[in-house]
């Protein structure tokens, strides 16, 4: 998701300060999860589907190469 984040050109902020136990991984995406829930909330109210959003858009179409689950 981090390649994701970096091929769209969204600003990526991580928060570890690397003195807990959790890997650097778990800590971003906990901080993922919380930004994702915040989009889905705001998608809903102004009555908008997060999924089709840029989605015919060259740099996510790309981005959508470097998932890997």
């Amino acid at each position: 998701m981090i390649k994701y984040a970096k091929t769209v050109g969204s600003e990526v902020i991580d928060i570890h300060d690397g003195l807990s136990p959790v890997p650097t991984e778990f800590a971003w995406l906990c901080q993922l999860v919380w930004g994702q829930t915040l989009a889905l909330e705001l998608s809903k109210k102004l009555k908008i589907n997060p999924d089709s959003v840029r989605g015919d858009e060259f740099p996510y179409d790309k981005a959508r190469e470097n998932l890997i689950l």
